[in-house]
């Protein structure tokens, strides 16, 4: 059995809308920008193969995952960091962007993005909380002094503070953070929001949960119609972006052992209860063995 992870952050989890909007553009070539374990990559190169479409991954450390696809599925495995892994690569219809989560890196994935294809259609994870207005980076030389925050790898992000603090969401050494969120050039959604102004007849849809999963496209698109159907019920939602804020603060205060986040002490009435309920259980599971083992005499 697969075990689930106790913090969602995949893709693989928006598959019930990325793979309809797939199937309304019909794309010939789709690319994803960051592999990770290769789970969402498998569901496109299904999706692929039953579609006679092709699918690429750009990823710095491909899997043997990646690699065993390619055998099986035709995947195109490109090693290397985007956005210098798509120099070279012919324009794609789709563009699923879940690489470094930063403003100048996805800012340069969206430019290519447009300028390759007349209307792609670009699904970037990572457009809310903490990634929307404050960048991220899994190594910090990759941007350019001028184009970085101020970082560290030791302070997390906390919903209720811009500046880091002790505890919190965070990479253990695995990435940084811009130490302040928010102001200019920082953050993924803050990238696609400046590119959107500076670009007319651009739209963004954005779904607020599990990291948040935003959909730009062109407005006159040909299947613009069939994405915002397929989309709009959760553009925005405010619903979901209260479930995604509490399913933040249950992870910080009572799921992550290392967080300094100040946890309400335990309601010992409930506790006893909740115990008072196990002991009633198991002895009527006593029971239910001892009638199961008298009929089976």
């Amino acid at each position: 059995m697969t075990r689930r992870p106790l913090l969602l952050h995949s893709l693989r989890e928006f598959s019930s809308l990325i793979l309809p909007c797939l199937d309304a553009v019909e794309p010939e070539r789709v690319v994803e920008i960051g592999g990770e374990a290769g789970l969402f990559t498998r569901e496109l190169c299904e999706w692929a193969r039953e579609r006679g479409a092709t699918v690429s991954c750009i990823e710095p450390a491909p899997l043997p995952e990646h690699h065993q696809l390619a055998e099986t599925h035709g995947l195109q495995v490109v090693a290397g960091k985007s956005p210098n892994a798509l120099e070279g690569l012919p324009p794609f219809d789709v563009y699923l962007v879940d690489g470094d989560h930063n403003y100048h890196v996805v800012a340069a994935e969206i430019r290519r993005a447009f300028a390759d294809a007349e209307s792609p259609l670009v699904i970037a994870h990572d457009v809310a909380w903490p990634c929307a207005r404050r960048d991220q980076y899994y190594d910090p030389s990759d941007v350019p002094d001028d184009a970085r925050h101020e970082f560290s790898y030791d302070g997390g992000a906390s919903p209720d503070h811009r500046e880091l603090v002790d505890g919190g969401f965070r990479g253990n050494g695995a990435f940084a953070y811009a130490i302040t969120e928010g102001g200019p050039r920082n953050g993924v959604r803050t990238a696609i929001e400046d590119f959107a102004a500076e670009h007319g007849g651009l739209e963004f849809l954005r779904v607020p949960c599990i990291f948040g999963l935003g959909f730009v496209f062109r407005s006159d698109a040909p299947w613009g119609d069939r994405v915002r159907e397929i989309v709009g019920p959760f553009d925005e939602s405010d619903l979901l972006a209260r479930l995604e804020r509490n399913r933040l603060d249950l992870y910080l205060r009572f799921l992550d052992p290392l967080t300094s986040v100040e946890v309400a002490p335990p309601d010992r009435g409930l506790i006893a209860s909740l115990q008072r309920q196990v002991e009633e259980l198991e002895v009527e599971v006593a029971r239910l063995r001892l009638e199961a083992a008298e009929r089976a005499v």
